[in-house]
């Protein structure tokens, strides 16, 4: 058995302290989170179809709502320290129509 050595490198000089090292951007995935939410939605639907008269339109309706209404509660709790992206999206909802 013939053990094969090599020469160590010299250490690199250090200036400073060292800098960590970037990650990349990792694109957001499809989560468990995001699934259960259509699951449940789904679900509700299904069981809103069999257990009411309601229309599968008045169903979607009234699902979309809510789900707009949960993201957006959603939305104003993750961003209360950007308060300069909610008024960008009042005056953007504001503007609607106009092409801008």
């Amino acid at each position: 058995m013939t053990i094969v050595t090599t020469p160590a490198q010299p250490a690199a000089p250090t200036n400073g302290p060292a800098e960590p090292a970037e990650r990349p951007p990792t694109p957001a995935a499809f989560g468990f989170a995001q699934a259960l939410v259509l699951v449940a939605f789904v679900a509700a639907g299904i069981t809103l179809r069999l257990a009411t008269t309601m229309t599968v339109r008045d169903i979607v309706v009234m699902i979309g709502s809510l789900g707009m209404v949960g993201a957006s509660v959603l939305l104003i709790a993750t961003a209360r320290t950007s308060t300069r992206f909610i008024k960008r999206v009042i005056k953007a909802l504001a503007a609607s129509g106009s092409g801008s």
